[in-house]
């Protein structure tokens, strides 16, 4: 015979259900408490579902648990693992601010070794189109069209015939075409700007000490057994993604590094700062050298 008490456990449960769901028309959980409950159930669920908690509830990224949690599926074997932590690269506001080991971990799926991470980076562009504004993402288009692997290359080819406007940037027109016809020329940069690069600033750093970690404007240094031509050109390629060659005053490469360093965290992925502070100003010899060599494709 079934009890009184549990014959009303359904009912009851159907009804609290109901009462969330309506936003707690009759009573309502405090934040906390269903923060709380949400990061447990991320910590205990297994699958990628689990991220779209993060997704809807970012701020429970605060927490140190669920940022471990994350950072360890960055590197998981399991491809749906891995895809559902790498979505949040692009999905998570302030996601520097908010988890920066886990943001550092982002920008190094896009310019690592590891042909999966960048497979599966691609592929969420195909499935959410509007990640091709990115430009860590031109740069990745532009890297797999250079690259040996049939997959990457075939991917990057798929999203450049499907989005034919990607070819207006210059690193990923000179990708396609195969040639540095029409753009900066090469040799110039070679003796003028990448100078620039390596060379130490008042502090003693030089851009390409934070920039061989950077996937919007990535300046590789070379290792004992890199050749020194193919790590200019590199370099080279990189910085055609962050120039305007139809306005070439309006190029990132000109005015980010004019700009100071944030005096807020919010602040530090605007355009209008860069973390490294004021490389040159505008109008002197760094500046000039870089708007001639933008300009030499005019030539």
């Amino acid at each position: 015979m079934i009890t009184q008490a549990k014959a009303g456990r359904p009912f009851k449960a159907i009804l609290v259900i109901v009462m969330l769901i309506g936003g707690g028309f009759y009573f309502q959980v405090p934040a906390e408490n269903l923060s709380k409950n949400d990061l447990e159930t991320f910590l205990n669920l297994d699958g990628p579902e689990a991220f779209d908690i993060l997704i809807h509830n970012p701020d429970l990224l605060k927490q140190r648990s669920a940022q471990v949690k994350v950072y360890r599926s960055q590197r998981s074997k399991d491809p749906t693992i891995l895809a559902a932590a790498l979505r949040l690269c692009f999905q998570v506001p302030r996601l520097e601010i908010i988890a920066p080991m886990v943001h550092k971990r982002c920008n190094g799926a896009f310019i690592g070794k590891n042909p999966q991470q960048k497979q599966l980076l691609l592929k969420l562009v195909l499935e959410y189109p509007h990640l091709k504004k990115d430009l860590r993402v031109v740069g990745l288009i532009a890297m797999s069209l250079h690259s040996k692997d049939e997959s990457l290359q075939h991917l990057g080819k798929t999203l450049v015939e499907k989005y034919p406007k990607l070819k207006e940037n210059p690193a990923i027109r000179e990708a396609v075409a195969g040639t540095d016809s029409g753009l900066p020329n090469y040799q110039l940069f070679k003796n003028t700007v990448d100078p620039i690069f390596i060379a130490s600033g008042s502090d003693g750093r030089a851009c390409v000490n934070c920039h061989s970690k950077r996937p919007i404007l990535f300046l590789p240094t070379a290792g004992p057994n890199d050749e020194k031509e193919s790590i200019i050109r590199q370099r080279y390629l990189s910085v055609l993604r962050v120039v305007d060659l139809e306005t070439p005053l309006d190029s990132l490469i000109l005015n980010k590094p004019t700009n100071p360093v944030a005096e807020k965290p919010e602040e530090t992925s605007n355009s209008n700062h860069h973390s490294g502070g004021p490389r040159f100003q505008k109008g002197d010899g760094t500046y000039q050298a870089i708007l001639a060599w933008i300009q030499s494709a005019q030539n």
